[in-house]
């Protein structure tokens, strides 16, 4: 009797669970024979209707969804919905936490794909308005649902996110609101992480290299200096190595502390690599103490570059080639120069010059040229020095100051006269390797 009614009780439970799971899947395939059929208004009205009942079955969402989609253009249903991508997505999301089961997601693959498409282009179109904190709530709430969890909600825009970013960044910059502008940016890295980052760096510090030299022009210094420090940030993130403060230890006997620390005012310029600050330190070392400089210094390099033991045989007789050299006019006018001459101030380094001097470097480099004449980069600098073949600092430097071929000695004349600013930069040069451009004021 008992074993009867055990039974008896099995079969009810049985054929209730049966109704169950034939209700939902006759529920669900209303849903799927309306949608199918275009009819998304009927189909959206089911869903609803269904969600309003509490139900459990993820389904009612999942084509509440898909309907909303559908219908987005539509007037009268866009005068139900305020804010329709958001349902859209917030009935998704609840689908998702009310199924273990994703076989009819996957189904509806390129349904997805297609919501998820016009949702990227929904946000960017209201990110280009300017409204960033809705376009960021919608970029959340995008991610939550397409999580990369199931094929059937993978993620396919990293690169569109990352462009609205970057244009919002562009609009922020344009507002001059640069903080912001470095906000957003960094939501770059949290979509995409560094390296995709690292791509917007170098097109920004153009932007803001750019912006920087407009307001320099201008005469809106304030302005040009925020843009310019912004380039630098992004410059230094993308080049860590070559930026950074100068200490110089030291070079050559004679010479203080006090006259390092003097010479050395670009020690903190941190838009300049390591040689053009050691350009501008070893410039300033001549100009504050040129007989001191001359000692120990030139005259060194001198010995080192032709060799103190070399000889040279002329008509017989053996001559030290680096007295020839000593006595050469170019050489030896340098000398006479440098040990007659008057002290000079430290030359101290400018944006606004530095940036006169990187177009020149760079677009010099770039074409080949040797010379003065600028193709697009503006002119403004009061003097110009460029030299060709060194990379090095010293190189540079004691070519300019020996000038040699150069019969009115303009390059060391200009480095030797009663300058304040100057502005350096040292870039590749298609014909000799590297070229460097010293602008002065």
């Amino acid at each position: 009797m008992v074993l009867k009614k055990m039974k008896n009780i099995l079969i009810v439970i049985s054929a209730f669970v049966s109704f169950s799971l034939n209700a939902q899947s006759i529920s669900y395939k209303f849903l799927e024979t309306d949608f199918e059929a275009r009819e998304y208004t009927k189909c959206l009205s089911k869903a609803e209707k269904a969600i309003e009942k509490g139900t459990d079955d993820p389904m009612p969402y999942f084509f509440k969804a898909l309907s909303l989609n559908k219908l987005f253009a539509d007037e009268k249903t866009g005068k139900q919905y305020i804010d329709m991508y958001r349902e859209c997505l917030g009935a998704l999301k609840t689908a998702k936490t009310k199924s273990s089961n994703y076989d009819l997601f996957n189904a509806y693959r390129k349904e997805l794909e297609k919501l998820q498409q016009k949702i990227i282009q929904y946000i960017s179109k209201i990110y280009k308005k300017g409204l960033l904190n809705e376009a960021d709530v919608y970029l959340k709430l995008l991610r939550e649902v397409y999580d990369d969890k199931d094929p059937a909600f993978r993620f396919n825009y990293f690169a569109d996110i990352n462009n609205i970013y970057y244009e919002g960044a562009v609009q922020l910059i344009e507002a001059k609101n640069y903080e912001k502008a470095n906000e957003e940016l960094e939501k770059i890295k949290k979509v995409s992480g560094d390296t995709a980052l690292q791509s917007y760096f170098l097109v920004l510090m153009d932007v803001y290299k750019d912006k920087a030299r407009n307001f320099f022009d201008a005469g809106e210094n304030q302005q040009a200096e925020l843009c310019f420090d912004q380039y630098v940030r992004y410059r230094n993130l993308v080049y860590p190595d070559q930026y950074g403060s100068l200490s110089v230890n030291k070079v050559a006997d004679g010479w203080s502390e006090s006259d390092f620390n003097k010479a050395n005012t670009a020690a903190e310029a941190g838009y300049l690599t390591k040689q053009e600050k050691l350009l501008v330190f070893y410039l300033n070392l001549a100009r504050i103490q040129p007989k001191l400089f001359c000692e120990t210094i030139l005259d060194p390099y001198i010995k080192k570059m032709f060799g103190d033991e070399k000889t040279i045989t002329i008509d017989g007789k053996k001559y030290n080639y680096t007295d020839l050299i000593k006595k050469e006019k170019y050489v030896s006018s340098l000398y006479e120069k440098l040990n007659k001459m008057s002290p000079l101030n430290p030359l101290i380094p400018d944006k606004k010059l530095y940036l006169l001097a990187e177009c020149w470097a760079i677009e010099a480099g770039s074409k080949g040229i040797v010379g003065h004449d600028r193709v697009t980069c503006k002119k403004g600098a009061f003097a110009e020095c460029c030299q060709y073949g060194f990379s090095d600092a010293l190189d540079i430097l004691l070519d300019l100051l020996i000038d040699r071929d150069i019969s009115s000695f303009g390059h060391r004349n200009i480095c030797l006269d009663s300058y304040e600013i100057i502005g350096v930069s040292i870039a590749p040069h298609t014909e000799y390797r590297y070229n460097a451009v010293m602008d002065f004021e």
